[in-house]
Order: C-alpha cells, then sequence, then structure tokens
C-alpha cells in the first residue's frame, strides 16, 4: 500500500498547479469580455485623431486664404494707382 501522505502530497502537488492555470485562464477570459469595449475606446481615439488632422489642414487652409485676402486692398491700390497715371 501507498503510504497517504505520498497520495496526499501527489494529489496537491498536481491540484495546485491546475487551480493556478484556471485562475490564469479565468483572468485572461475576464480580459476579453472587456476587449469590445477596449477596441471601441481605441477605434474612437484613432476617428478622434483624425478628425483632429482634418481640422488642423482647414485651419492652415482658412489661415492662408485670410492672409491673401488681406493682400488683395494693397493690390487694388497699386492696380488704381497705375489706373490714375494712365
Amino acid at each position: 500500500m501507498a503510504d497517504p501522505l505520498t497520495i496526499a502530497a501527489s494529489v496537491v502537488g498536481i491540484t495546485v498547479p491546475a487551480l493556478h492555470g484556471t485562475k490564469l485562464l479565468l483572468d485572461d477570459l475576464e480580459k476579453l469580455k472587456y476587449a469590445p469595449k477596449l477596441y471601441s475606446s481605441v477605434h474612437n481615439s484613432h476617428i478622434a485623431e483624425e478628425i483632429k488632422k482634418t481640422i488642423s489642414t482647414k485651419q492652415a487652409e482658412v489661415k492662408c486664404a485670410i492672409a491673401t485676402a488681406d493682400k488683395q486692398p494693397i493690390v487694388l491700390e497699386y492696380k488704381m494707382e497705375d489706373m490714375d497715371h494712365l
């Protein structure tokens, strides 16, 4: 017959790693449960970055248009002066 202490030690030696593996698996499954929210958050963050880029580009275009419009009266003044000298 096998010694009861040896049998108990063998059972514990098998059970403890199995329980530890089960806990790790449950932790991973818990993380997967929140994966859609994480994906949505990352996706929304990506969309927000694209919107920021578009706004920045449009702001640069508007600033350029304003600078061009600010120069127009000066150009018109020069043209009017040229016409007056004719």
